[in-house]
């Protein structure tokens, strides 16, 4: 699934989607808000995924 943000006035946003692509999330952000450059988020692991695991095998 993916997302698009938009930061309006720098502290406000909108958030549109999911979509199921990343050509479609930016397609839709062209076409709707004329965006012709992408920036993604950093990725970081926050553990979750491992304790989600442990939680199913109790």
């Amino acid at each position: 699934m993916w997302f698009l943000s938009k930061v309006i006035e720098g502290h406000q946003f909108e958030i549109y989607g999911p979509f199921k692509s990343a050509d479609a999330t930016m397609k839709f952000a062209h076409e709707h808000h004329g965006i012709t450059s992408y920036r993604g988020a950093p990725e970081f692991d926050d553990g979750m995924d491992e304790l989600l695991e442990v939680l199913k095998t109790q």
